[in-house]
């Protein structure tokens, strides 16, 4: 018997029984390893590992997470598959043997989650769950997978626009008269060039131009890997898709805040980012942007929208104001129209039926002439 340490949190149980050797990857800290080894032994004596159907969940979300997660996905899918399986999937299915698990035992559990948490949580949980058991399939674990007809709640299709055109104009008002010259900033690369939180704080000196008004998008800070399979947050990746490396000209107040803030800085690490934390020097957190927006949201009485939210503001305003979809989807570095068209699609209904109904005035006014 041997419990081997393979990385940080990250271990291999080995035992031998009756001339075979039987091994289990864990990921946990060691006092969770010590417990999982002991089960994992008792397991082994009564003769359920090497019977594949009596494989205990955990056993298989650990085999997926560290043969699949670890070497096969980006860094920051790695980090939803551990969060769904350590907050969400092991609490409830961990004990379980593979053969014990059945479809209504899992759509009880959607139900659960569904009453609990909005569409976007449960059904990254249910996909999760769902790719766990298609990879057991796959590895000839087990001969079918359980989640089998299960129901999710539907998204609610109802579509209406995050904010009127007289809120956005109170929230532009409010960030004019904002004393904080980085979150003024940051906010303005998000609603005047359609900027992530995560490109804009990995934005440095190197990538303004202020000659021309320009701002070169072409990295983000996100999660990557060591070399142990390890995640490590907040480091400067490529951007989400290829086609969100890109130039956009920026709106004059756009360049006079950030000319304003870079001024204002004391300190510039070597990095030449500009969105640092002063008291370590080192970029600002993906929260940071987030909760400093929600709390001048709600401290001026306003519905809170989400940091992201303000790409789509600024899609709202250039839609109403009838610049094309190719514009705003380059703009916004979605990879292509297709996206734009299908999280706008309220935006262009209704400027469609401005369309409409200047077609029906110039229509009529024809009417009369005649």
């Amino acid at each position: 018997m041997a419990i081997e340490k393979r990385s940080n949190d990250t271990w291999r149980f080995t035992i031998n029984h009756k001339g075979q050797r039987y091994r289990m990857n864990f990921n946990g800290t060691e006092r969770e390893a010590k417990r999982a080894h002991d089960a994992f032994k008792v397991d082994v004596t009564r003769g359920n590992v090497g019977n594949n159907e009596n494989m205990k969940f955990y056993e298989l979300a650990n085999t997926v997470y560290n043969e699949y997660c670890k070497k096969h996905i980006k860094a920051s899918t790695q980090r939803i598959y551990q969060t769904n399986y350590n907050i969400h999937l092991l609490p409830y299915f961990g004990d379980k043997k593979l053969s014990a698990i059945t479809p209504i035992m899992i759509q009880k559990f959607m139900n659960e989650k569904a009453a609990k948490y909005k569409f976007n949580t449960v059904s990254s949980i249910s996909s999760t769950l769902s790719s766990t058991f298609q990879f057991a399939v796959d590895w000839k674990i087990i001969k079918e997978s359980p989640y089998q007809n299960i129901k999710l709640p539907k998204r609610d299709q109802k579509s209406s626009e995050l904010m009127s055109l007289d809120n956005i104009r109170q929230l532009l008002e409010i960030y004019r008269n904002d004393s904080n010259l980085m979150h003024k900033s940051a906010f303005y690369l998000a609603i005047g060039c359609g900027m992530r939180n995560s490109e804009i704080r990995a934005l440095t000196l190197d990538d303004i131009d202020f000659s021309n008004n320009l701002i070169n998008i072409n990295k983000q800070l996100g999660q990557d890997r060591d070399s142990e399979g390890n995640i490590l947050d907040d480091v400067v990746i490529t951007t989400k898709t290829n086609g969100s490396t890109r130039k956009v000209y920026a709106p004059g107040f756009v360049m006079d805040a950030l000319h304003q803030y870079i001024d204002s800085l004391i300190y510039i690490p070597d990095s030449k980012q500009i969105f640092i934390n002063t008291s370590n020097g080192k970029p600002i957190t993906k929260h940071c942007l987030s909760k400093r927006f929600k709390a001048v949201m709600l401290g001026n009485n306003m519905d809170p929208i989400r940091f992201h939210d303000l790409r789509h503001l600024q899609a709202t305003l250039l839609m109403y104001s009838g610049v094309n979809v190719q514009s705003i989807s380059q703009r916004l570095g979605h990879s292509n129209t297709d996206t734009t068209l299908k999280v706008y699609t309220h935006n262009l209904n209704e400027k469609d039926k401005e369309v409409a109904n200047v077609l029906d005035t110039t229509i009529s006014n024809i009417k009369r002439v005649d």
